[in-house]
């Protein structure tokens, strides 16, 4: 063999097959060259279990991109993983090779959980359905790079640098709000925490059995 092998790539980049042969020869003419005794990290490789986004396909060994394996490397991060093997030419001469894969993440998309809708009614015609002022709820979020930190905002909000205390629940305050139709939306950025306070004035208009719906 020539060298050593090195290969780097981002995650999320297109599938690759390396060649592992690549830089190898043998003098002997028509010598068939394989490749045996494959470890990662000094772990033997198993055919039947193979590491997630990483096979070893006859001499060359395929790397998917793409694969969740791959997903909770942050941003900068990296995972390398060093192939150990030996080239064997069909007469039973080997000689030992290296092939080190360097894989760097990039930021992943969080996503969040779906949101249920909450209903509120007068509660000048309903006083039993106003012991809880508007509505209160949680955003959940979630994100595959290990260790990301997560906020929350609201598309074109009124006011990002807010001090408001919730009305209920001691030591919760919020600093972003969004005025809407029938009331406003608060919402604590950091833990995603929001409560609706209906405008009294304008739910108090609303008919009897007259319904809006407003969306943030």
């Amino acid at each position: 063999v020539a060298s050593a092998l090195s290969f780097a790539a981002d995650e999320g980049d297109s599938a690759y097959a390396l060649d592992l042969l690549e830089g190898a020869s043998d003098i002997d003419s028509n010598a068939s060259l394989s490749v045996q005794s494959l470890k990662i990290n000094d772990v033997t490789y198993d055919e039947s279990n193979p590491p997630a986004g990483l096979l070893l396909d006859g001499t060359s060994f395929n790397v998917d991109l793409s694969s969740a394996a791959f997903d909770s490397l942050g941003v900068g991060q990296s995972a390398t993983y060093t192939l150990t093997y030996q080239v064997r030419d069909d007469r039973g001469a080997t000689v030992n090779q290296t092939q080190t894969i360097t894989i760097t993440g990039t930021n992943d998309i969080p996503t969040i959980s779906s949101i249920a809708a909450g209903a509120i009614a007068d509660a000048s015609y309903l006083p039993d359905l106003g012991a809880v002022i508007g509505l209160i709820g949680q955003l959940d979020a979630q994100d595959a790079d290990a260790n990301a930190e997560l906020s929350f905002s609201l598309a074109n909000a009124d006011s990002t640098n807010l001090s408001f205390d919730d009305p209920e629940i001691s030591g919760l305050t919020y600093d972003i709000s969004k005025v809407g139709d029938y009331g406003t939306v608060y919402l604590n950025s950091a833990t995603g925490q929001y409560r609706y306070i209906p405008d009294t004035t304008k739910v108090d208009n609303l008919r009897l059995n007259e319904i809006r719906t407003e969306s943030f």
